[in-house]
């Protein structure tokens, strides 16, 4: 990134943020910069590249001044400095950090360890993917209550947390994500379509995050990997 920078070019990878607010913000580098500093961006469904720039005859604090305005503003968006997708970055920052991933998915149906067993090299930090599709198996091979299931229903803020707990106490990884949604219709107005909770966690610490998805089966499907592999890079990222 060092090297970029001093050549005065930046990429940076986002997930999540809206359009607009990316549009909003080269309106922003004309009006306050002088159209010394250009950014320009590309789309590919929820993931973007952002590229930013520094004009000719521009001067290095001017360009330094509109990438922390950068960086201040999306940070919470931002996953990577570089062009990669989000499983390659997760891989790259477990090999850097010399941690292991272990994944549990339900309604991912395995998406997720697939998007990171593509990734070259994969081997070095990828310990497990478990598919606990089936309730019991979220209980027999992780661990989670039977009277949380009863309690909060099997798509629920509570199990996610057991079943990312779980993959973690069996001590064979240092990170670990669960999946547990719905991504089909399933009858009950209070079990909707597209509610699905994605869990990350280390030693330290668990996050649990719900989301209500839209789209068809393989759209939510799709969605909920993305989410789960985004939220792994940012418990890497700190």
């Amino acid at each position: 990134m060092l090297n970029e920078y001093n050549q005065g070019r930046l990429i940076f990878k986002l997930y999540g943020v809206e359009e607009s607010s990316l549009t909003e913000y080269k309106k922003y580098l004309l009006a306050n910069f002088g159209g010394g500093v250009t950014a320009d961006f590309e789309r590919k469904g929820d993931d973007f590249t952002l590229y930013l720039w520094k004009e000719d005859g521009a001067d290095n604090q001017l360009f330094d001044r509109a990438v922390k305005s950068f960086i201040n503003t999306f940070s919470s968006f931002i996953y990577a400095n570089e062009e990669v997708t989000l499983a390659e970055n997760a891989v790259a920052l477990l090999k850097v950090a010399s941690k292991t991933l272990c994944s549990a998915e339900s309604f991912t149906g395995g998406a997720i360890a697939n998007a990171i067993v593509c990734v070259p090299g994969a081997s070095e930090v990828f310990y497990e993917g478990l598919v606990c599709y089936n309730t019991n198996a979220k209980i027999e091979r992780l661990g989670v209550s039977p009277i949380t299931v009863k309690s909060h229903t099997v798509v629920s803020r509570e199990v996610a947390f057991e079943m990312v707990r779980g993959l973690i106490e069996g001590g064979k990884c240092d990170i670990a994500v669960a999946t547990t949604g719905y991504a089909s219709p399933t009858g009950d107005k209070e079990k909707p379509c597209g509610l699905c909770y994605v869990a990350v966690a280390n030693e330290q610490r668990a996050e649990v995050f719900r989301y209500n998805l839209k789209g068809t089966r393989e759209q939510i499907i799709n969605k909920g990997t993305e989410l789960a592999l985004f939220a792994v890079n940012k418990l890497l990222r700190g």
